[in-house]
């Protein structure tokens, strides 16, 4: 949340969000998952650098969550306290400023902690604090068994790194990945007959092709044609390259040979990439496909011809026109290196996809920010020129099933600080193929003392289900879950009103109500 949107600005975020909707998942890998490392951000946080924040890497993460693990900070950012956030009047008092803050490890720099014996010299108080941080990494050591087992097992590494469980379950990944934004008159799954497809535009890859004709055989004929970069690969600061009639012509000219378009488009690592600190670029102040890529589109689309869209993209895109004129959209996002193959199985039909939106898609950069838990009193209006609500909503993803949910029930109409509600609901495949869901439970705070979520969500379930198949799927709601920041920016629960919607996405499913009584 960075203003402007680009790398190393001032963050500015509300202590009442950065409660609410910063903080969990950051408390929940410190008291859940156990986490034993954190890196603070090189940004600052309202004003305070973050790597000499005290009350955020010590108060927060240390005190209130009894974090026991110990802090890295990002490459070179305590001695930036000094020389970029200019809050240290020299380099060491930026390490002296990170070594109170809680930084235990100084990230490869040579400015800042390298100066401590020196300085504990000078002044010896400062040894406690490094004998507290040693202390910190030293148990990290112990609890991962370096002092029983220092030394890498080389031949175990070799059986390990790229081992057939680990190839599958990155390929597994993927196809569990994978979205199907839209899919206009059932064209998706495509049978395997004989046929031309064309694999065309910028993200097709040296291996596409291949990757599709291990899934189809001999029985679908594939011409692929990446056609054109999209930048000049500059690794600072990569520049889009002018659009080439002939380029395009040849493309056009082959999808109008061929019965299919697929067309590869979205970005690539030049076009999303981090604006690392010195002589590089890397955020945008657009979000639309770059270069000549909705132009390619119209061009296929003008021939009358069936048109699949892969999109391959690192960072939400404002997919517009792609949405308004592909038969089919399937959202990869960044795959692994199997993701051409694992895309030609969900085209083909050998896996159902069942990956769910995990962002708000926007229409326009203009609605940043823009997710599914935004207050009510945000939506009030729209925008000039603009159609109203999200291209495609958080948790979207369509499946080649179909799913019904019904018969949503809870264990009672009413929760107290102590008890808890059950949740179940009946999800059948009504569909013709066998088929995973991602079913999605929102609560809705109807009335609070602040301004309220509009829903959150609470909880999820993936289950798969043959055609006419149903499972009834179980969710438990605790009152932890309805907590939130009140009035005098303590934790609180209140009474009144909620609303459950358990569904296929944060704006399709069934509702009921219960109450939370006091």
């Amino acid at each position: 949340q960075v203003l402007g949107g680009s790398n190393f600005a001032a963050v500015e975020i509300s202590e009442r969000t950065l409660i609410d909707e910063i903080y969990p998942p950051f408390e929940a890998a410190v008291k859940e998952a156990r986490t034993l490392g954190i890196m603070a951000s090189h940004g600052d946080l309202n004003g305070i650098a973050s790597h000499g924040n005290p009350e955020l890497l010590t108060g927060v993460l240390r005190d209130q969550w009894d974090f026991k693990g110990y802090v890295v900070s990002d490459s070179n950012d305590i001695a930036r306290l000094y020389y970029f956030m200019k809050v240290a009047e020299s380099p060491e008092a930026a390490a002296l400023m990170g070594l109170i803050a809680g930084i235990d490890i100084d990230l490869y720099a040579e400015d800042s902690y390298a100066y401590l014996p020196e300085m504990v010299k000078k002044d010896s108080s400062i040894e406690k604090m490094i004998d507290r941080s040693v202390r910190r990494v030293l148990r990290t050591k112990m609890i991962l068994g370096l002092f029983d087992n220092p030394y890498v097992d080389i031949e175990k590494v070799e059986k390990e790194v790229r081992s057939e469980t680990s190839l599958e379950l990155a390929q597994q990944a993927d196809l569990e990945s994978i979205i199907l934004l839209k899919n206009e008159a059932n064209m998706l799954p495509l049978a395997k007959k004989q046929r031309k497809i064309a694999l065309l535009g910028p993200l097709v890859d040296d291996g596409t092709k291949e990757a599709f004709e291990a899934i189809t055989g001999n029985t679908v004929t594939y011409v692929a044609d990446q056609g054109f970069e999209l930048t000049d690969q500059n690794p600072g600061e990569p520049k889009l390259l002018p659009t080439d009639e002939a380029t395009l012509k040849r493309l056009t000219d082959i999808a109008q040979s061929s019965d299919v378009v697929i067309l590869f488009l979205g970005g690539d690592e030049f076009t999303s990439k981090e604006a690392y600190f010195n002589n590089a670029l890397g955020d945008r102040a657009t979000i639309e496909p770059v270069g000549a890529q909705d132009e390619l589109l119209d061009r296929v689309i003008s021939l009358g011809k069936p048109v699949i869209v892969v999109l391959k993209h690192r960072r939400t895109l404002a997919i517009n026109t792609i949405s308004e004129k592909a038969n089919a959209i399937l959202d990869g996002w960044d795959l692994s290196e199997f993701g051409d193959s694992s895309i030609a199985k969900i085209i083909f039909g050998e896996v159902s996809p069942s990956g769910k939106s995990p962002v708000t898609i926007p229409r326009s950069i203009g609605q940043f920010p823009f997710h599914y838990s935004m207050k009510e009193i945000n939506k009030k209006k729209g925008y000039l020129f603009l159609e109203d609500g999200p291209l495609y909503p958080f948790g979207h993803g369509l499946s080649y099933g179909e799913f019904e949910y019904n018969n949503l029930k809870l264990s009672a109409d009413t929760i107290s600080p102590s008890t808890k509600i059950h949740v179940s609901v009946q999800v059948t495949n009504t569909g013709k193929i066998k088929a995973k869901e991602v079913v999605q439970m929102y609560l809705k705070d109807e009335i609070g003392s602040v301004t309220r979520p509009g829903k959150e969500l609470k909880g999820f379930d993936k289950i798969e289900l043959a055609p006419g198949e149903s499972q009834t799927v179980s969710f438990t709601i605790t009152p932890k879950m309805l907590e939130f920041t009140g009035l005098q920016m303590e934790k609180i629960l209140e009474s009144g009103d909620y609303t459950v919607m358990v569904g296929t996405s944060s704006e399709d499913g069934v509702t009921t109500k219960f109450r939370l009584e006091k």
